[in-house]
């Protein structure tokens, strides 16, 4: 599953590093000397790291791309733009003890502290994976139907709303802004009943199942003259964009 909008220039963040028009690697690179816990340093050595005051930027921006209901949010990514590994964690490695970070199912960054005190420090903020081997990307998320059953334009909109979010956010750029065809529904966990979206094209109706981590992605046709009926099986939890490069 791809997922993508690189926010991986670790130079001072703006919205077209964010989305994808320069790339350094999550652990590559570090603006300023961060501060380091002593004991960790040989371990922190080997895994993706990044500044506080980095991450504290590129949140602060991401945080701020909002319209109406569409709004963006930062995610973790494997290297080559695939979901990172459902255990992925981030770790700020404050003086004043460890601060865990949550990353959900799908990569997203939902509760990352923004506080002066932690930018005046600017300690290190670690994952547990290799160095190297994330990147910070950027997706948005779209409306979600409130019923199970609903119209594909409702899709075709909310896709159409995301490009043009992405490419407002770039300015003057807004040319070289990427944009995206697809929309990946992310479900609740449901035990061994995958969840499914199915399409009711005329005369030939597409279903896609989620996968093991119930998520699954759907390529929109926004030229489709048709405009079926669309059914998922149970709510989605969030429907996301993804710019692709």
């Amino acid at each position: 599953m791809s997922h993508g909008g690189r926010l991986s220039s670790f130079a001072p963040t703006t919205i077209a590093a964010l989305i994808g028009l320069a790339g350094v690697a999550f652990g590559d690179n570090n603006t300023l000397a961060p501060v380091r816990v002593d004991g960790d340093t040989a371990d922190t050595a080997k895994m993706a790291t990044q500044s506080y005051k980095f991450c504290w930027s590129a949140m602060r921006e991401v945080n701020g791309m909002r319209e109406d209901r569409f709004f963006a949010e930062p995610i973790v990514e494997s290297k080559g733009h695939k979901l990172a590994p459902a255990d992925t964690t981030l770790t700020i490695q404050s003086q004043n003890g460890p601060i865990n970070v949550p990353v959900s199912r799908d990569g997203a960054v939902e509760d990352f502290p923004i506080s002066t005190e932690l930018l005046a420090e600017n300690p290190l903020v670690v994952s547990n994976k290799p160095k190297g081997s994330l990147d910070l990307a950027l997706q948005i998320r779209i409306p979600v139907p409130n019923h199970k059953r609903f119209k594909y334009s409702e899709l075709v909109t909310g896709l159409k709303e995301a490009n043009h979010l992405f490419r407002k956010a770039m300015g003057i750029l807004a040319i070289l802004a990427p944009q995206t065809k697809d929309l990946t529904f992310v479900f609740a966990s449901s035990g061994s009943d995958r969840p499914e979206v199915t399409v009711f094209w005329n005369g030939s109706p597409e279903t896609k199942v989620a996968d093991d981590d119930g998520m699954l992605t759907l390529r929109v046709n926004e030229s489709a003259k048709e405009d079926p009926e669309v059914l998922v099986s149970e709510i989605p939890e969030k429907i996301l964009a993804v710019p692709q490069r």
